[in-house]
């Protein structure tokens, strides 16, 4: 008797817990099912710049994702149904990056590349810079201007024929030796250039010769632009990486529509290089001096 009264009471704490769901889950959503991987809009580019950040749509998948490893300069992260990558500041010429996915039981990897766009912007202007130092140095640019005021004293009658003679020469001489000092120094920017770092180190070493140079010629010019009557042609030193004297340098003009134009004041320096078959792009007014 009592054997059937447990019997009994079994089978209706069974039936009590099957009415109120106890004993089921069929209430809770299904987990949506995970592809085999995933993919983002837009694609991830091959090389993404350094220093940026970019948001993709993560397509595929409504389910939760997360970031499971990240290898190399970047930071990753989600949220819903995006994915945001972060690239830091690298050194490097290049660099480059994975991270994984989990989505539901399955993971998936992406890679990318990292470009250096400050290095790459200071090793395109270091290439520049030879290319027009060679140009100032082999059309003895800063001579033939400073001619043209060792002239003007002679004109002026300050000095004598003899004394212009002697002038002329000096300064020849001393901005050729100038010149190929500075030619030599150049041979710097033929090395292999490394990361970053080394970037910063053979620019740093190359303003250092510009520098030199300007300090000679402004050495030289300095006798001469007191008496000429001429605009005063001390040349700035600035932290340019690219190498200007006259043309391109905004302390004798500015570039307008695309050409460049002396200043009023600095008419004389465009005249100049054009009579001495510089390529000058300036204004009508030069030309008819």
């Amino acid at each position: 008797m009592i054997m059937a009264t447990r019997t009994v009471l079994v089978a209706a704490l069974c039936a009590s817990l099957t009415a109120c769901g106890g004993g089921s889950n069929s209430n809770t959503s299904p987990s949506p099912a995970s592809p085999d991987s995933l993919s983002l809009s837009p694609a991830i580019p091959s090389v993404i710049d350094e220093s940026s950040e970019a948001t993709f749509n993560i397509i595929g998948y409504d389910g939760e994702t997360r970031v499971l490893e990240t290898s190399g300069p970047v930071s990753v992260t989600t949220s819903n149904n995006n994915l945001t990558i972060t690239s830091e500041d690298i050194s490097a010429k290049e660099g480059s990056f994975t991270f994984t996915l989990s989505h539901g039981n399955k993971k998936t990897t992406f890679s990318g590349k990292i470009s250096n766009n400050s290095r790459d912007s200071k090793n395109s202007a270091l290439d520049g810079s030879k290319e027009e130092s060679l140009i100032i140095i082999d059309n003895e640019e800063p001579y033939k201007v400073i001619l043209r005021y060792i002239e003007q004293e002679y004109l002026l009658g300050t000095v004598d024929e003899s004394t212009l003679t002697e002038n002329i020469e000096n300064a020849h001489e001393k901005l050729i030796s100038a010149g190929e000092k500075y030619r030599k120094s150049l041979t710097l920017l033929d090395v292999s250039r490394g990361d970053e770092d080394h970037v910063d180190a053979i620019v740093d070493e190359h303003k250092s010769a510009q520098n030199a140079y300007i300090d000679a010629i402004n050495s030289v010019y300095e006798p001469y632009i007191q008496d000429a009557g001429l605009p005063e042609l001390v040349i700035e030193k600035n932290d340019r990486v690219d190498f200007v004297l006259f043309e391109n340098n905004p302390q004798f003009g500015e570039n307008e529509n695309g050409a460049w134009h002396f200043s009023e004041d600095y008419l004389i320096l465009g005249y100049l290089l054009e009579r001495f078959g510089r390529t000058c792009e300036s204004t009508e007014q030069q030309g008819a001096m």
